[in-house]
């Protein structure tokens, strides 16, 4: 079996060389499966565990210190961003 794993420099360079058909699959985080599930109906095949098979990425939904937001129910009709990783 040939195989080859191509080193991306941004997860914006593996998008688009997802999106170009240079890639196959691509391992990426959160925000940017949003994107390609929205933008091209990829579906995720599987997700990173830890040895007891528990998820090892933790993303955290932060709110305003004096906001009344205390739950995710709380959040419908609400404003929500999503911030692009590779941009420092």
């Amino acid at each position: 079996m040939n195989v080859s794993l191509p080193i991306m420099p941004s997860y914006d360079k593996a998008l688009c060389s997802f999106a170009a058909k240079e890639l196959d699959t691509a391992f990426i985080g959160s925000m940017d499966y949003i994107l390609v599930h929205a933008t091209f109906g990829v579906e995720a095949l599987s997700r990173q565990v830890n040895r007891e098979g528990t998820t090892i990425y933790h993303g955290v939904l932060v709110v305003r210190k004096y906001s009344n937001i205390r739950s995710i129910r709380e959040m419908k009709g609400k404003r929500l961003t999503l911030v692009d990783a590779t941009v420092r």
